[in-house]
């Protein structure tokens, strides 16, 4: 399996401790750093130029207190998250197009975390199987999205897990490098 490969190959070069990033979820409300499988977004595909439906794993990226339902206010339904795509999936794109070797070369360079917009999520390990992130997977933050707290009430969707403390540190911080970089041009000045 191409996806067995790609994590050997992520996993020489990124510097995480896999099993530290990870712990149940069991007993934590929806909010940040939760990871849920089945859920549905929406995908722009640009080969018809429309949006679609797509399913699949996600992580949040709301703070709990903003969604909680027993907080009587305005504007606390809807939250925002990144789409996970999975070691599997990511291997299974390249291998259909006949691009194994850019595949290890794109997955070496995520997991050195030297693209910015790309981000290796470890696999879980044998304290916390969960079968979706087996192999690991990328999530693409110029992906991120919004949904309702009321999609996580579905019977597909699913709560598979937490980033531990050390996950979440590790994952915020490249969210900032990924997002609240320096703008590259110079912006007109107003003063």
């Amino acid at each position: 399996m191409f996806a067995a490969e790609l994590l050997q190959v992520a996993l020489d070069n990124h510097s995480q401790d896999s099993g530290a990033f990870y712990g149940s979820a069991e007993k934590l409300a929806a909010g940040v750093g939760l990871i849920y499988e089945n859920f549905t977004y929406a995908s722009f595909n640009p080969q018809v130029s429309m949006f679609e439906a797509r399913q699949g794993p996600i992580l949040m990226l709301t703070h709990e207190c903003d969604i909680d339902q027993s907080n009587v206010r305005h504007y606390n339904g809807n939250f925002v998250f990144a789409p996970i795509l999975t070691l599997v999936d990511f291997g299974s794109y390249f291998e259909d197009i006949g691009k194994k070797d850019t595949a290890r070369s794109l997955i070496t360079e995520i997991a050195k975390n030297n693209v910015s917009r790309l981000f290796f999520l470890p696999p879980t390990t044998s304290f916390l199987k969960v079968p979706v992130l087996a192999f690991g997977a990328v999530v693409y933050w110029n992906t991120i999205g919004n949904g309702h707290v009321q999609q996580l009430a579905q019977s597909e969707v699913k709560k598979t897990c937490a980033l531990s403390e050390y996950g979440l540190r590790i994952v915020d911080t490249r969210i900032q490098e990924s997002l609240l970089r320096p703008k590259t041009e110079i912006l007109p000045k107003t003063r």
